[in-house]
């Protein structure tokens, strides 16, 4: 894990360096875009071991049906390093924060006066990666390829109710972080040339993981043979970006 987050803080001073260098060297303006984003972002995954767990938990005594933990939904922010604007295509440098999570309910018969769970599915990562697209129309750009590495963190966060007061709260976490990859397609509409702009983009993603453990009881959630999160897939995202030339 040190050596692949190694080598992901190498490349990330590399794109930063060469985004320097081609400032120096085309001068204000030449390389397009770079600045800042915020966006809204979905994220689809199969959480085999949580669900397994839910089920294995809460199937003798649930109320209502037990839900299949399927889609994250939440922010990201980030910036954009240099993207470099030429006559027949572009390209570009980035690096971003993200957070998605998913919660529910669950109400149970009365056991120990404790009558409703809320189960929170939350991941957090950072990513850094490159894209390549074309112009299509005066104000329209097609982002053909956009690939890059994640380093992913997952937390669950179990909290039980008596006649909606809290009675207590676990938290399992990730001991390490773990990394996994993504490709990308997307398209940029631009509102004023250069500076402000709302890029689209659709995602799969290469991931799998999440041992997680309680913080006081080291109890884990999944055995050895289960992941918590067992398959990342299609993810969807919607940004404003906000820049200046360089």
């Amino acid at each position: 894990m040190k050596i692949k987050t190694g080598i992901i803080l190498l490349l990330f001073s590399v794109l930063l360096s060469s985004s320097n260098l081609f400032a120096q060297s085309c001068g204000f303006g030449c390389l397009g875009l770079s600045g800042f984003y915020v966006g809204y972002t979905m994220h689809n995954y199969e959480a085999d071991g949580l669900n397994k767990y839910l089920a294995e938990n809460l199937s003798s005594n649930a109320v209502n049906d037990i839900p299949t933990f399927s889609k994250g939904r939440g922010f990201r922010v980030g910036a954009n390093f240099f993207r470099a604007h030429f006559d027949d295509f572009f390209f570009s440098a980035k690096g971003y924060y993200q957070f998605v999570d998913e919660h529910y309910d669950i109400k149970v018969e009365q056991i120990s006066e404790i009558d409703k769970y809320n189960y929170k599915l939350q991941s957090d990562y950072f990513g850094i990666g490159v894209d390549f697209g074309i112009p299509l129309f005066k104000f329209v750009d097609w982002k053909i390829i956009e690939g890059g590495v994640n380093i992913y963190r997952t937390e669950v966060n179990i909290e039980s109710f008596y006649l909606e007061n809290k009675v207590s709260e676990s938290e399992f976490e990730q001991k390490e972080a773990e990394v996994g990859y993504y490709v990308a397609s997307g398209v940029i509409v631009h509102i004023l040339k250069d500076y402000i702009s709302i890029e689209g983009t659709a995602s799969y993603n290469f991931f799998n993981g999440g041992d997680v453990e309680d913080k006081s009881s080291k109890l884990r959630i999944t055995d050895n043979n289960t992941n918590l999160i067992e398959k990342s897939g299609f993810a969807a995202a919607v940004q404003l970006n906000l820049g200046f030339p360089l």
